[in-house]
């Protein structure tokens, strides 16, 4: 299955920027409560953005930013590095310093860390990650139609059919990756084969002391999550992105059923049926599941089945403040708007 379906590595919808900033409440619904941390002003370079994040710090927020054909990485409204014909995926280390990105000029891919090159040039999109501790990069390699994982600027795999979204373990040693063969599709931890074959094996996730691996898998056109190697959900048309509760006794997914999308706890389903989702992340006592969820166009931010922000045009919340703190942090901007605002919302 080669990278699974790319929209489930989606940032946000590219947006028109105006000139005028429009004025809008931050009050948000169901008695939450929503603080304006601070206004971040947009690049007036950026005629269309995508991929917005916010640092773990929440000292920034980063997105690409198209210009005619030509795309940029911006960090508040410094430029980092541009003139790229594709910019995708951008991620923060998690000690906020740096951000790692896809980027492609002509046919060529590449991973760029702030604005330095990390990898050699590639034939495919690498969807790179960074490790834990923040001092190294994995991410999916393919040349002369070979492909494997690379960490950094050496290769860490054998070669396999297909090689995709690696992970690092929590002692920021071993990766984790769905690796295609002839026999069928299957995780790897390293390069010892961890799971059985299947028709496909992807976004492994470790809990937080590594002993135990999430991962979507499936089998003809039903797709299901997999806990060591036991399958704890029903089966979807899709399901995505797997998390571990802090106790690891959880696992939270995103899941497709009849082209809707819902958050799911283990064989639970814990919101609506929605649009769109972004990922799910646990409050630190794992009561509560935090994302984004997408309706009539709208997004909004959501604990459990409750929305508990007004609609955007496009959020984008701080995953791993949430999970450490239980602070909801999240960044929002409308069409219209020249500035981006960095929100908390208690609810």
């Amino acid at each position: 299955m080669k990278n699974g379906p790319m929209y489930l590595m989606r940032g946000t919808p590219n947006l028109t920027i105006a000139a005028v900033v429009a004025l809008f409440t931050l009050a948000a619904p169901l008695g939450s409560e929503t603080k304006l941390i601070r206004k971040l002003p947009v690049s007036p370079d950026a005629e269309f953005i995508t991929f917005l994040i916010v640092s773990p710090d929440a000292s920034k927020v980063a997105y690409a930013a198209r210009k005619g054909a030509k795309w940029a990485l911006f960090a508040n409204d410094e430029r980092i590095a541009g003139g790229f014909d594709e910019l995708r995926f951008p991620t923060f280390s998690p000690d906020s310093s740096r951000v790692v990105y896809a980027v492609k000029i002509g046919k060529r891919w590449s991973v760029m860390v702030n604005d330095a090159q990390l990898s050699p040039d590639l034939d495919d999109e690498p969807l790179p990650v960074f490790s834990p501790d923040s001092s190294k990069v994995a991410y999916q390699a393919k040349q002369g139609g070979k492909h494997f994982i690379m960490v950094n600027k050496s290769k860490v795999s054998p070669e396999f059919k297909d090689a995709v979204y690696p992970v690092f373990r929590p002692d920021n040693c071993k990766v984790a990756y769905g690796a295609g063969s002839a026999s069928g599709m299957s995780i790897m931890v390293g390069n010892t084969k961890f799971s059985a074959d299947f028709d496909a094996a992807i976004f492994p996730a470790f809990n937080s002391d590594g002993t135990r691996v999430a991962y979507a898998a499936a089998n003809g056109k039903r797709f299901f999550i997999m806990v060591n190697n036991v399958k704890v959900s029903p089966d979807f048309d899709f399901v995505a992105r797997p998390t571990f509760s802090p106790d690891g006794r959880k696992v939270a997914y995103m899941a497709v059923s009849n082209k809707r999308w819902v958050i799911m706890v283990n064989a639970e389903k814990i919101s609506p049926y929605l649009e769109d989702v972004g990922y799910p992340t646990f409050s630190p006592d794992g009561s509560t599941v935090l994302y984004k969820g997408q309706e009539r166009g709208k997004w909004y931010v959501m604990t459990n089945a409750r929305r508990i922000s007004e609609p955007f045009d496009e959020v984008e919340v701080q995953w791993e403040r949430f999970r450490a703190t239980g602070e909801i942090l999240y960044a929002a901007y409308n069409r219209n708007q020249t500035e981006m605002l960095l929100l908390s919302v208690k609810p």
